[in-house]
């Protein structure tokens, strides 16, 4: 096997001299999927190897649905946000990424084939052969944390859509935690039955009618909203800032690597796999345009993420819903396969020295084992949608295109020469293959800013910590009269000890003010008392700071002040976009944020009683109130205090009336000083 002597693209369907190889290996050897090597602990199988090969070889056909199922998850949901994000460019980055992915898919498998005659059994195998056992070990603990967390969140994803399905029936008393059950049921009676990737064939073919049938869904419904549009909303063509964000987001939703080798070695004919997955490729990038491009066109720089936010609401939307149910839970077999093969295969399951029987017998022991592990983690373990997708964006990034493309530079280097084109592509994946963290050249993270943008476009929140108590204030911008007085409160009850004030967009104020809700009631439910004021501004903060790594998301346009009474006393603290929290005496946070910051800190907090504390909250948001540009907005005043009970409550009318009487009249002195300064 010449490296040198070609370097055709391998992105091609026609197999260059490696290529060629490479099939005659994998074609001697059957297609082995987690046979036995040469001797024990052997990381090769040669084309003497028979042991444990595949008993139902799988078509190219059926391989073409497995890949179209793993890759085309509920990262299509995002799409049309990540054109928002890089402008009409962004199609040309779904191309640029469906290449990324099928060059990283084939070279992956060329590097099992990089001894002449030999096949690597694995993708951890591939990574010992470059960078010797540390590194597999680390690669396969990421690998397998990937998929299996990947799996966890996609039962999490499920329970949490059957539940909204339920409701307002008869079983929408079962809760998510119970849905979330029966969805790892349902996946552990397959994942049990099923021994190798042709048994799940069937689940890929429906998992790949559901997302054709969801994306068919959400181009009928943007199409038809067209129709509906007074004024088209404004597009862009590029937007170079936010370039490699779009292009991180869009290349991770053709993450799938992972279970490319036990695909590949399944085949019947695995010559075939180039031709098989850069067509699986090209069809998943062509469902990718289509639902971009027409929500992007249709709700331009209003579109949300995911798409369904923008859809009219009605029980198309509602079926879209359950197709991507009935998706995540037919795609979670077939991603666990990869898993439980190279663990098997580890653990000596499929030795010819056991009966049947008894391999089926340690195979439903090891499967059934580390399925309930996962699904206890995922129904009792509340932070676990939180920190799987914070590490998770890490780990998927690495050991879908970063370690293949190392892999194969080293493993190949020393045959022949790569052209500069080749090297330079390599370093482009390298670079570009992060999720929507990605950094811009210098050390900044656009999203996180934006979302701030977003806070300090928005009226302003204070709080103000002082010897009795919390007090939270907040300005209510008001855009019409016609809008009924005291509604859409921007200062909320988490627990009944616990306030929250808010500043920027309404919507994720509420979604976030639900989280700390069930915060709350989880920890009272564990411990029989009620949640520290740390220890939620802790979890909030971990929640928040999720969604600004991982791909499918966006960063929230909030920030969130915390008021509460625990065994410490009196707490107040903030929580920014980025997931940042921090303890304060006194906060602020929107439009009027440095002016308000400026008059706490003239405050003597220490001595300040609550009643006073609560005049003087209202007397800064009078004061910071820009009255040329917002002229109408309401004042919310809210404590947590020795008063109250350690309850959090809106302040009693009647110190509220005399709280604005002493704004007001405050306010009505700085204007006559500055008149007449001006008259002098």
């Amino acid at each position: 096997m010449n490296i040198g002597a070609q370097q055709q693209p391998l992105l091609s369907s026609t197999p260059d001299s490696r290529t060629a190889e490479r099939t005659a290996a994998a074609d001697s050897s059957g297609g082995a999927s987690g046979s036995q090597g040469q001797g024990h602990g052997s990381i090769f199988q040669s084309s003497e190897d028979t042991d444990g090969a595949v008993r139902h070889p799988s078509s190219a056909t059926e391989t073409f649905f497995h890949i179209v199922c793993i890759t085309a998850g509920t990262g299509i949901l995002q799409l049309p946000y990540a054109l928002k994000e890089g402008g009409w460019a962004g199609a040309l980055y779904i191309l640029l990424a469906a290449a990324i992915s099928a060059y990283s898919g084939n070279i992956l498998i060329e590097c099992l084939y990089y001894m002449p005659g030999m096949r690597l059994k694995s993708y951890s195998e591939v990574v010992e052969a470059a960078f010797g056992i540390h590194g597999r070990r680390i690669v396969r603990l990421l690998k397998d944390f990937n998929l299996l967390g990947v799996v966890g969140i996609y039962m999490v994803l499920a329970g949490i859509n059957i539940d909204s399905l339920v409701a307002g029936t008869a079983l929408d008393r079962l809760g998510v935690q119970f849905w979330i059950g029966v969805s790892a049921v349902l996946v552990w009676i397959v994942i049990v039955l099923a021994h190798e990737v042709h048994d799940v064939f069937v689940f890929s073919i429906f998992g790949t009618l559901t997302t054709v049938a969801t994306v068919a869904i959400i181009v009928w419904l943007g199409i038809s909203d067209m129709d509906y549009q007074d004024v088209r909303p404004p597009t862009k063509l590029v937007d170079l800032k936010l370039a490699p964000i779009s292009l991180a987001s869009i290349c991770f939703s053709f993450g799938g690597n992972l279970n490319w080798p036990d695909l590949e070695a399944s085949m019947r004919a695995p010559k075939q796999w180039c031709k098989t997955l850069n067509l699986a490729t090209a069809f998943i990038a062509f469902i990718y345009l289509s639902i971009a491009i027409v929500g992007y066109g249709v709700y331009g720089d209003l579109v949300k993420s995911p798409i369904l936010l923008s859809l009219p609401p009605g029980i198309p939307v509602v079926v879209a819903n359950a197709m991507l149910t009935a998706h995540v839970l037919l795609a979670s077999p077939i991603l666990l396969t990869a898993v439980f093969i190279e663990a098997e295969h580890d653990l000596d399951f499929n030795s010819a020295a056991l009966e049947p029987k008894t391999q089926w017998l340690y195979r439903v022991a090891f499967r059934s084992a580390l399925m309930l592990a996962l699904s206890l983690f995922a129904i009792f373990v509340s932070d676990f949608s939180k920190v799987v997708p914070i590490l998770g964006a890490v780990a998927a990034s690495m050991v879908v295109f970063v370690i293949p493309v190392a892999c194969y530079v080293r493993l190949f280097k020393s045959r022949g020469a790569f052209s500069a084109a080749e090297y330079g592509w390599c370093a482009f994946i390298i670079l570009y293959d992060l999720s929507v963290s990605t950094y811009s050249p210098d050390g900044r993270v656009f999203q996180v800013e934006y979302a701030q943008k977003a806070v300090d476009n928005s009226g302003t929140a204070i709080g103000l910590r002082v010897k009795g108590g919390v007090v939270l204030a907040v300005e209510k911008i008001k855009h019409s009269r016609l809008l009924v007085p005291h509604s859409n409160k921007r200062i909320m009850t988490a627990g009944k000890h616990i306030g929250v004030a808010s500043a920027g967009w309404m919507s994720d104020t509420r979604h976030l003010v639900k989280r700390a809700r069930d915060e709350a009631r989880h920890y009272y439910g564990t411990y029989k008392t009620e949640i520290p004021a740390r220890i939620i501004a802790e979890r909030m903060g971990m929640y928040v700071q999720a969604y600004t790594l991982y791909s499918s998301v966006r960063p929230f346009g909030v920030s969130t002040l915390l008021a509460t009474m625990d065994l410490e006393g009196p707490q107040l603290y903030m929580i920014e976009p980025s997931g940042q929290y921090m303890g304060y005496r006194g906060c602020a946070a929107g439009k009027g944020k440095q002016a308000a910051k400026t008059e706490i800190e003239k405050l003597d907090l220490d001595t300040l009683s609550v009643r006073d504390a609560v005049k003087e909250a209202a007397r800064i948001i009078y004061s910071v109130h820009d009255s040329t540009k917002d002229k109408l907005f309401e004042l919310e005043l809210s404590w947590v205090c020795e008063e109250s009970n350690g309850i959090h409550a809106h302040v009693p009318q009647d110190l509220f009336d005399e709280a604005v009487e002493y704004a007001e009249n405050a306010d009505n002195s700085d204007d006559e000083e500055d008149e007449e300064m001006d008259d002098e």
